[in-house]
């Protein structure tokens, strides 16, 4: 008993229905790739944590209390705590990173030790001019704070110099603008100016920034990292990067800030200002893999496309089931190249999925479609596809438009081999 196949129509809506199921895999594959990319984070924190997390420098700032008496809704008054912050007038940062590589199971990240050298002065007849002002700051009380973002870095003891004399530096400084960190009494009982100097050897991972607490900020990093991201508020005025590593200069003045020199506590923040660089490794899989991901319905669709115009032009035929196993061939290839990845790197993985599944589909095309030249065009066709494709990852900037040049060419192009085909008399045939 025989049964007469589906006309054309019939056949090519069944075909987009099936390349449309085919999303579902897809989709539990791009499921897969984000649980990946957890995991990699979760292996990534967890040598942060043990090593250092990524370090923030703030200061030194100098931090007076103060009282003042306010008056309550009764009439009475009382008396209220506060304090005011001063910011140094000259602040000079120099930092020698030197970066390692952790792994850990398939995972890496960039962890590092840099040794760091503050110093700059503070201008206390300016000082003295705001503290005239408000009669209710005790100079005497003062400290001098240092905002280090994550103490379990510290890899000595910090040592602290003003006006060219020794000073202990203690943990356990909480402030609202600078957050964790050390600090030191100190004497503001004179004039002129109060030069500092700090050296501090830190540990972090994967970000070392700084916050612009000088009148003028000037920063200098070094390191033997090859790929650095400058990011922030300010990049670099100056740098130089090539293979064996980069140095990069910032200057910011305070013009280039939201905060003054001298406030009160609670006004102003330190969020937003702060810049530096991260050390990143630079081939991100689990990224590459969720983008190339996204064009998936892109390879479905022109493949049945290719298989639908040789079944329907030549009289081949090419049973749904057929196409569903091409379409799963496909599917396969993002699981391939996930795979790969995790242990060659990304575009060693590329070819050897693409090739993989190229041959796979092509093998397969010739025991269906019984031709040579088919299976061939086949192959070619995939080849080109998954080459375009591979470009376009590489031109972040350009991808959008170089994808969507790519798929009105193929549109265009599709369009112009079946401008004369007569359609009804395909399915008068079929």
């Amino acid at each position: 008993m025989s049964t007469n196949p589906p006309s054309v129509t019939t056949k090519a809506f069944m075909i987009g229905i099936m390349a449309i199921l085919l999303l579902i895999p897809v989709l539990l594959v791009q499921m897969v790739i984000g649980d990946r990319a957890n995991r990699r984070d979760a292996v990534v924190n967890d040598i942060a944590a043990t090593w250092g997390r990524a370090q923030q420098l703030a200061g030194p700032v100098l931090m007076i209390p103060g009282q003042r008496q306010v008056r309550q809704s009764d009439g009475s008054l009382r008396s209220q705590s506060y304090v005011s912050y001063f910011l140094p007038k000259t602040l000079d940062i120099n930092a020698g990173v030197e970066p390692q590589v952790r792994s850990r199971s398939l995972y890496q990240t960039v962890v590092y030790s840099t040794p760091l050298t503050l110093s700059g002065r503070f201008d206390l007849d300016e000082l003295a001019r705001h503290l005239a002002d408000d009669p209710g700051l005790m100079p005497q009380k003062a400290e001098l704070l240092m905002g280090i973002s994550d103490m379990k870095g510290v890899q000595s003891s910090l040592a602290l110099t003003l006006d060219g004399k020794p000073q202990t530096l203690e943990p356990g400084m909480r402030s609202d603008f600078l957050g964790s960190g050390v600090a030191a009494s100190v004497n503001l009982n004179r004039s002129g100016t109060l030069p500092f100097s700090v050296t501090v050897s830190l540990r972090g991972s994967a970000r070392l920034s700084f916050v612009p607490v000088g009148e003028t900020t000037k920063v200098h990093v070094a390191s033997s990292w090859p790929s650095p991201s400058f990011d922030g508020a300010f990049l670099p005025s100056e740098r130089q990067v090539s293979g064996k590593g980069f140095s990069a200069d910032w200057q910011v003045l305070h013009f280039n800030r939201d905060y003054p020199q001298f406030f009160e506590q609670g006004l102003y923040h330190s969020e937003g200002s702060e810049f530096g660089v991260s050390f990143l490794v630079t081939a991100d899989s689990y990224q590459q893999a969720m983008r190339i991901s996204k064009y998936a319905i892109l390879v479905i669709a022109l493949t049945f496309m290719t298989f639908f115009f040789v079944e329907a032009l030549l009289k081949s035929r090419v049973h749904p089931l057929q196409y569903l196993l091409i379409g799963l061939a496909l599917g396969i290839f993002y699981i391939l190249l996930l795979a790969f990845s995790e242990h060659t790197g990304f575009g060693v993985a590329y070819l050897v999925a693409s090739v993989a599944t190229i041959g796979l589909i092509g093998s397969y095309s010739l025991a269906v479609l019984k031709s040579r030249k088919l299976a061939l065009l086949v192959m070619g066709i995939l080849t080109l596809l998954y080459g375009y494709i591979y470009v376009i990852l590489q031109l972040e900037d350009l991808a959008l438009l170089m994808g969507a040049i790519g798929l009105f060419a193929v549109l265009a192009l599709v369009m112009y081999l079946t401008r004369n085909l007569d359609w009804y008399g395909l399915d008068g045939k079929a």
